[in-house]
């Protein structure tokens, strides 16, 4: 695992998570965004551990973030694909 690469530790996050490692998921994912704050599948996994651990507030933060960057990265991912379509 590159320790620089923001997916390496949403991958090491989604583990622990899946092994009930709850607290250590979350500083995974939160590592992960520390490396890109525009990851949305790690807002949407923290806004579900943080509903899991009660922390309804945080869920629904991560949650709204979860929406902003979700957004943002389907109108990049059109910006490139009408880029190649325009420039092949």
């Amino acid at each position: 695992m590159n320790p620089d690469f923001d997916e390496a530790h949403f991958e090491r996050g989604h583990i622990l998570e899946q092994s009930d490692k709850l607290q250590q998921a979350v500083a995974e994912y939160n590592t992960s965004l520390a490396k890109n704050r525009s990851l949305s599948q790690a807002h949407y996994r923290l806004a579900l551990l943080y509903r899991k651990l009660g922390q309804t507030r945080t869920a629904d933060h991560e949650f709204a973030l979860f929406q902003k960057t979700k957004d943002q990265e389907k109108d990049s991912v059109l910006d490139r694909l009408e880029y190649r379509i325009l420039r092949p």
